[in-house]
């Protein structure tokens, strides 16, 4: 499915529908819908970061394992990048923030669970691992600083020694708490993106 926004192309491809389908089918609790909808508004966080930077949106594709955001090849200042990349992880924090503070005062689980789900993608997209917020924002602090002298080959080893920590990590739990390799899955997945993106 492709469609247009403001000249802003827009594309959902038909694995991303399945494999939400399938996600949703299988999710009894709720979290998988309420932690795709909390991912959409930290995308959007990147959206308004952008066009508050008047930096113009060229395509935006729901993918199978993500949503990716196209922009255009513009030089901006490296206070403008921070903001942009910052933007996301910067919403999920507030939105823990306000969840935790509703849950102290009505103490409905509802709100924790929100709170949760958001700290969750904090943490995560606040890893330094390339291509997430995280490492982007650190690989921009090295270079604009100049910090260490090959700043993309530090931020590299740095993904790849998180991602390996994340593995054992996954492993450990699935051994002494339950079987749930989610966590390897995403060290994994990771791994494999970055090797993508050398």
């Amino acid at each position: 499915m492709k469609f247009t926004i403001r000249k802003t192309k827009v594309e959902i491809t038909f694995l991303f529908c399945i494999f939400i389908s399938l996600l949703l089918a299988f999710d009894k609790s709720g979290n998988v819908l309420l932690c795709f909808v909390f991912i959409v508004f930290h995308e959007l966080s990147h959206v308004v970061a952008m066009h508050f930077c008047a930096v113009k949106i060229k395509r935006i594709a729901f993918e199978t394992f993500g949503i990716y955001i196209e922009k255009e090849e513009k030089e901006l200042s490296a206070s403008k990048n921070f903001l942009i990349l910052l933007s996301g992880c910067a919403f999920n924090f507030s939105a823990c923030f306000c969840f935790v503070t509703a849950f102290c005062l009505s103490e409905k689980n509802i709100f924790l669970k929100c709170a949760i789900i958001n700290f969750s993608l904090f943490a995560f997209n606040a890893l330094p691992i390339k291509n997430l917020d995280g490492g982007d924002m650190l690989y921009l602090l090295l270079n604009e600083f100049e910090l260490v002298k090959n700043p993309l080959n530090t931020v590299k080893s740095m993904s790849l020694a998180t991602c390996a920590l994340l593995f054992v990590l996954g492993v450990i739990l699935c051994v002494k708490v339950r079987f749930n390799p989610s966590l390897i899955i995403v060290s994994l997945y990771l791994s494999f993106s970055l090797f993508l993106s050398s």
